[in-house]
Parts: structure tokens; C-alpha cells; sequence
């Protein structure tokens, strides 16, 4: 990384709406490139071997929470909330490099007998298992903790700028080779170690250091127990999510074949387009409350929770409304007529979203508060509860054989009682009023909006297309929602102010006129 220090970042860069904006660009286009990467992917496999590359690519989700044991977050809340010495970081490194990414290789390539590679992973080869292992670490392990950094540091535009040049350098590769014919599993697998590998040097040179050369050495011990306190309490919580995230795919993959895994998959994948801003914010929101909770300013975290939980709701239910009405020709567009089984599992999927981006903000919270105890309970019961429900939903010894359907209801179901479970107890705890009003509101209003637009994407389709249907639908839902946000610009977590400011900004840039 380069020689400045993070003390003298430029002042623009710690405006948190800039951030956020720079920030959801560079989601909006990562996520792109990464959708019609994934569409090609699946394209160019087909639904059996996708399949098998969901289920390995999903089975070091579990694997990876397991080694992680969110000694990320606690690394990310620690050097958000003080100025850290150069040891505070190599620590971590070293941790991260050695216990987290070589020594899991190491075992999968030399150490586990043939046996228990074959059990563990279906009769996978070895060699697809390990590549599997490095590429799922390189791209949701390892480059996240980067990204990191890029906030801690808050070089926001740089780190993002990176991630978008990782998404259109592994785009291009995988394109080429589905034209060429030549786009299997594990070139893909290797593609993806090579574009975060690439990425990754390139952010070593171009992130300045994050420690500051006036404080003073920290003692390993030190560091240790700080990590060992936040993490500690989420030591059984972290087991039962890594044993629930092996189950899913495992029990998938053995009950109902890869082509489940691949329609399960796949929504999963193309519902995350709901979560663009909660990605983008994520990290940004972070660091901010850590230094208010840090402070003791009870109203600054209220006030910053609630805003943030708005903006993110918002942004992640209007792309959802709209979606989950052209579901069908969606999947039919996307994927083509043998992926049509899908459109269920992706239809119900498209709610996971919204889940997620309300659990976002108050996980957030307890890590910002200490108390990951309560957290870690919580998780753990919700954890045990998914390992049950998808035996429950996927064995055919019960009768139900859900399959990827089965498993769409079961995990929207149950990700609404965690968050239900966990921002009840923050509130209870802070004397806090819960936004329930505003959510239900909000919900309503969008459902309206989603079944009009919805009816006049019917209307155009008996004359035209379903694209050209849809894309009329959607000019009909945007002008919708943008009337709501400029009359109601509270339902989106911004002031009027903020509003009018923005809408200045945007007709300055339509006008052609200089910022």
C-alpha cells in the first residue's frame, strides 16, 4: 500500500453521502457486470453442472464462517472506533492469511482421504473442491476485507473503482470463453481466483495504510483479547450458521440433484438486486455509528439507524415490487426455456431482500454495542431452526420434496423472525420506537403502484413483446415512485432539504450545466 497516511485523507472524502453514492455506482455496476456474468455461467453450463457449482461454491459459505468466526467484523468495528497502530493490522493479516486461506487448502488438498472428500462433496473431484475453496475465499472472504480497509481509510472511490474493474475483468474472460466454447466449471472456478488475485495487487498499491506512524506498537496479547471479546460470544452461533450453511446445499444436492441447487441458486443470485444499496451502505453506515455508539450519543445512533433502515428499505423494496410481478419472463429472457422451472423459487426469492436489507442496519448494531452475546443467541436458534426446516421442506421421508420452492419459503420466512427477534430486542433495550408505520405504509403503497404498472405492462403485451412489455411497465412504476419520493422524501430516509438538493444537482447535470 502506498506510503500516506490515513490521517491525512482529503476532508470530501468523509462525506457520508458522497460515499454512499460513490459507493452504489460502483454496486449498481459490479452487480451488473456480475448478473450477466452469472447468466452467461449458467447459460454456458446448463442446469446440472450450474448446479454442481452452486453446491460448491455454497458448501465454503458455512465453511467460511466457520474459520472466520467473525473475527472480520470485530476487525472492521476495532479499527473504526480508534486509530490503530502498523500491528494492529499484520495481526490480522497474518491471521487472515494463514489460518483462513492456506492452512483450509492445505487439508483439501493433502490431508483429507479420498473418502471423506467423496462424502463431504458428493463425489466431487479434489481438485474442482480445492479451486472451489480459493475462489469462494478470494471473492467473499478475502476482497471484502479490502473493501474494508478502502472505508476505514475512507478512500471509498478508490476501493469501489477496484471492485468494478474485478467485475468487468472476470465478465470479459467468461464471455470470451462462452463464445469460444471453451466455458467449463473449473475455468470458471480459475477465472475467479485469477480476477481477485489481480485485484487484490492492485489494491495493495493503490489504498494508502490504514495504521497511523505516531501510535505505538500494540501487543499481540492485547490485540488478541479484544478480538477474543467481541468474537467469543459468537463462537456457537458462528458453528451453527457454518452447520446450516453446509445442510442447505448438501441436503439440496442429495435429495432433489443440481438442478434444484441451480433454480434455488439462481434466485438467490438474481435477487440480490435488491440489495445494491444495502451493499453500498453497508460498510459506509459502519464505520459512522461505531464512532457515535463509541461517543455515547444515543440519539445521534437513533437518529442515524432509523435514516439508514428507511434509505435502505426503500431502495431495496421498489426494485422488488416491480420485479416479482415479471418473474416469468425474466427467468425467460435471462436464462432461456430450460431454466423456465425456476420461476417459482425466483418469484418468492425476490422477497429475500427486504429482509435482509432491515437485518443489515441492527446487525450492525450489535456489533457496534458489544453485544454480540445477544446477537450470537439469537442467530442460533434462528440457525437451528433453517437446519430443521430444510430437512423438512427437502426430505421426501416426510412427504413434502419441496425442492428449490420449499427452500425460497423457508428462508424469507425464517430471515423476517430473525430480524423481527433481533431489532425488538435493540429497541426494548434503547427505549426506541420501532418504524412499523412507516414499513407497512410504504409496503402498501408500493404493492399499488407494483399491480398498476404491472397492468400496463399487460396492456402493452398483447401488441408488442414481453421485454417491450416490461420496459413499458417499468416507465409506468418509475414515474410512480419517483412522485412518491419527491412528495414523501421521508418514506426514503432523506429531508426535504437533502431532496432539493439532489433535484438541483440533477437538472444542473440534464442541463448540461457545470456542478
Amino acid at each position: 500500500m502506498r506510503s500516506d497516511q490515513a490521517a491525512s485523507q482529503p476532508l470530501h472524502t468523509f462525506n457520508v453521502p458522497r460515499r454512499f453514492l460513490i459507493t452504489l455506482v460502483a454496486q449498481t455496476s459490479k452487480s451488473a457486470m456480475s448478473f450477466l456474468t452469472g447468466m452467461i455461467v449458467a447459460r454456458g453450463l446448463g442446469p446440472v453442472e450450474y448446479g454442481n457449482l452452486a453446491f460448491l461454491l455454497g458448501s465454503f459459505a458455512g465453511l467460511r464462517l466457520l474459520l472466520d468466526m467473525s473475527t472480520g467484523q470485530a476487525f472492521f468495528t476495532l479499527a473504526a472506533q480508534r486509530q490503530r497502530g502498523r500491528s494492529f493490522y499484520l495481526y490480522y493479516g497474518a491471521w487472515l492469511l494463514v489460518a483462513e486461506i492456506l492452512l483450509p487448502v492445505l487439508v483439501i488438498v493433502l490431508l483429507l482421504p479420498h473418502d471423506v472428500v467423496s462424502v463431504l462433496w458428493q463425489g466431487e473431484a479434489r481438485e474442482r473442491v480445492w479451486l472451489a475453496f480459493l475462489a469462494s475465499t478470494m471473492q467473499y472472504l478475502f476482497w471484502p476485507q479490502l473493501i474494508q480497509l478502502g472505508e476505514v481509510v475512507r478512500r471509498t472511490s478508490t476501493s469501489q473503482f477496484l471492485t468494478i474493474c474485478i467485475s468487468m475483468l472476470q465478465f470479459l474472460i467468461v464471455a470470451t470463453m462462452y463464445v469460444l466454447h471453451v466455458l467449463t466449471l473449473a475455468n470458471f472456478l480459475a477465472t475467479t481466483v485469477f480476477a481477485f488475485l489481480a485485484g487484490s495487487a492492485f489494491a495493495f498499491f493503490l489504498l494508502p495504510r490504514p495504521w497511523h506512524g505516531d501510535e505505538p506498537a500494540e501487543k499481540l496479547g492485547t490485540v488478541v483479547r479484544e478480538f477474543v471479546t467481541i468474537c467469543k460470544p459468537m463462537a456457537v452461533s458462528y458453528l451453527l450458521q457454518a452447520i446450516q450453511g453446509w445442510a442447505e446445499v448438501w441436503l439440496i444436492q442429495h435429495y432433489s440433484g443440481p438442478r434444484q441447487q441451480a433454480y434455488y441458486a439462481l434466485g438467490m443470485q438474481i435477487s440480490l438486486i435488491g440489495l445494491l444499496a444495502t451493499n453500498a451502505l453497508q460498510n459506509i453506515f459502519w464505520r459512522e455509528v461505531a464512532e457515535m455508539e463509541a461517543s455515547g450519543d444515543d440519539k445521534k445512533v437513533h437518529d442515524t439507524y432509523l435514516r439508514t433502515s428507511r434509505v435502505l428499505l426503500f431502495t431495496a423494496a421498489a426494485p422488488v415490487s416491480f420485479l416479482i410481478l415479471w418473474a416469468a419472463p425474466i427467468v425467460h429472457l435471462a436464462l432461456g426455456t430450460q431454466y423456465v422451472d425456476a420461476t417459482p423459487a425466483v418469484a418468492v426469492l425476490f422477497l429475500y431482500p427486504i429482509t435482509q436489507c432491515l437485518t443489515t442496519p441492527v446487525f450492525v448494531l450489535y456489533y457496534a454495542m458489544r453485544k454480540t452475546s445477544v446477537l450470537a443467541a439469537v442467530q442460533s436458534v434462528t440457525a437451528i431452526l433453517n437446519i430443521a426446516f430444510s430437512y423438512v421442506v427437502l426430505s421426501p421421508d416426510i412427504g413434502l420434496s419441496g425442492g428449490a420452492m420449499g427452500m425460497a419459503v423457508r428462508i424469507v420466512l425464517l430471515a423476517m423472525l430473525n430480524f423481527l427477534a433481533l431489532e425488538m430486542w435493540v429497541c426494548r433495550r434503547r427505549n426506541w420506537r420501532q418504524d412499523w408505520p412507516h414499513r407497512l405504509r410504504l409496503m402498501a403503497v408500493l404493492l399499488a403502484i407494483s399491480l398498476a404498472s404491472r397492468a400496463a405492462g399487460a396492456a402493452v403485451a398483447m401488441k408488442a413483446s414481453a421485454l417491450v412489455a416490461m420496459a413499458a411497465g417499468g416507465v409506468v412504476f418509475a414515474i410512480l415512485v419517483g412522485l412518491v419520493f419527491y412528495h414523501f422524501p421521508d418514506w426514503a430516509g432523506i429531508t426535504v432539504e437533502m431532496r432539493d438538493r439532489y433535484a438541483g444537482r440533477m437538472r444542473q447535470i440534464l442541463s448540461g450545466s457545470r456542478i
